[in-house]
């Protein structure tokens, strides 16, 4: 390290000497792996996200309300106008 007597440069020096910085000039770093249950909370995070994305996209989907243009969407999509049991709600939300 170098002399700077800069009060940052010195709280630096400070922390190298007390072992809370390594800065090793040739040594391997080491990487130590996670627990399982660690990498099981990741997963189940990962999940979530992926849920929480999915969920975000499909509000952000323009669907119409209107049962005409309902109709109309459906038959551009190939789509039954209307099964059978369906109300007008289980039609919107298909």
């Amino acid at each position: 390290m170098s002399e700077d007597s800069t009060p940052s440069a010195l709280a630096l020096q400070a922390a190298v000497r007390a072992g809370n910085i390594n800065i090793g000039a040739g040594v391997g770093v080491e990487v130590m792996d996670l627990s399982a249950s660690s990498l099981e909370e990741q997963d189940k995070h990962a999940l979530l996200l992926k849920r929480v994305e999915a969920e975000r996209r499909a509000r952000a989907i323009v669907v119409p309300t209107n049962k005409d243009e309902v109709r109309a969407q459906l038959r551009s999509m190939g789509q039954p106008v209307r099964l059978f049991g369906e109300n007008l709600a289980d039609i919107r939300e298909r």
